[in-house]
């Protein structure tokens, strides 16, 4: 079987689609037995045979449920080179790569390619057209695409949105017309990326993801400027949970001093302690509280939940002492804010899906620019 021919085929038997497993919205699918046949079609270019697509504007993807599979079509903005990392659970080397595509909502997205798949964009020149079928919808650094094994992709595909991209990639971004959006994480000065540049005091952000949450959407993001002044500990505020090597899933201690895993029905000599802190930040105008999950806690607090444990176990004053560093200081936050039901209320709850420290030189570029919009506008 190769992608982008057609082929005949007879003796499959049609059922309700699993719609666990299908990346499709289709209501059903076929299934190949030991009596089907699959043949191809030598002429197949006198048929008019159209894949159909169900595609999603790159600003949408905002709104969609993490872990959501869809089709989307951008232009090639930028390619990473191939980055190596190590599997935790097998020590198995992986290879990824990161693709910026942009289209005519105004808005940039990352994809990441995994595996063999990497090697098929390997360069932005010329920015082609990129379309991914069966995509996953992330939440890396705010709003992200993972590619599966499942996924396909198509360069320069012979559809009208391919011709209509151009043409608008061409007339409009190549000439400075319109400013991109990044759904990705924090930018900094010198890169334009519209609103995800703007820093947002806590009250406002606070005030605007209320106005965001209460037309409809189910998730907005801001970008503040923040300290942390105080990180919830005690009894009934644990700053981690033992994780699952495979899946991350919170697991739980037997009688024989083994961690279970629930969710892939396995068994681990010991868990992998992942951070899950709830800290209140806060600048002139207001504080609020917020979850720091596991990278960005590694990146604020300095180690990783494993050697923060270790270190309360070792030293319980050093232990204080280092999450007393961690207060006070000043960060450049991204955060993703959604409705939540407590106790049959509901409720806002903050995340932080990325965090870097101020680049004091960088953020006063940014102050002035606001300055200079401001003195403009009056």
């Amino acid at each position: 079987v190769e992608q982008g021919k057609t082929f005949a085929l007879s003796n499959a038997t049609l059922k309700p689609a699993n719609m666990k497993f299908n990346r499709t919205d289709s209501m059903y699918e076929m299934i190949l037995g030991d009596q089907s046949q699959l043949m191809p079609l030598e002429n197949d270019s006198e048929l008019q045979v159209r894949i159909k697509l169900n595609l999603t504007k790159i600003s949408a993807l905002e709104q969609m449920e993490p872990k959501k599979f869809c089709d989307v079509i951008g232009v090639v903005k930028e390619v990473s080179g191939i980055v190596e990392l190590t599997s935790k659970t097998t020590g198995e080397t992986l290879t990824k790569r990161s693709v910026t595509l942009v289209d005519d909502s105004n808005c940039s997205v990352s994809l990441t390619l995994w595996g063999e798949k990497t090697g098929f964009v390997t360069s932005s020149e010329g920015n082609p057209v990129l379309l991914c079928q069966g995509v996953r919808r992330g939440e890396y650094n705010g709003v992200s695409l993972d590619g599966t094994r499942s996924t396909t992709y198509q360069l320069n595909p012979d559809i009208p949105e391919t011709k209509s991209l151009r043409s608008w990639y061409d007339s409009d971004v190549l000439n400075g017309n319109v400013a991109i959006t990044s759904l990705g994480g924090i930018t900094s000065p010198g890169t334009n990326s519209g609103e995800n540049r703007v820093r947002k005091t806590v009250s406002d952000m606070k005030a605007d993801a209320l106005a965001t949450l209460e037309s409809g959407k189910s998730v907005a993001y801001s970008t503040v400027r923040a300290r942390i002044s105080h990180i919830r500990t005690g009894e009934n505020a644990n700053l981690w949970y033992p994780s699952c090597p495979n899946d991350k899933k919170k697991v739980t201690e037997d009688a024989h001093g083994m961690w279970r895993c629930e969710a892939c029905d396995k068994e681990y000599e010991r868990p992998i302690n992942r951070y899950i802190v709830n800290a209140r930040i806060d600048d002139a105008t207001d504080d609020v509280y917020v979850n720091i999950f596991d990278d960005q806690g590694i990146a604020m607090i300095g180690m990783s939940a494993d050697e923060l444990s270790q270190v309360q176990h070792d030293s319980p004053s050093e232990f204080g002492t280092t999450l007393q560093s961690v207060e006070g200081k000043l960060w450049v936050m991204r955060l993703r804010s959604k409705e939540d039901i407590y106790k049959d209320e509901k409720r806002i709850r903050y995340s932080v899906v990325d965090a870097q420290p101020v680049d004091f030189a960088s953020e006063s570029k940014i102050l002035l620019d606001e300055i200079k919009q401001y003195e403009s506008s009056r």
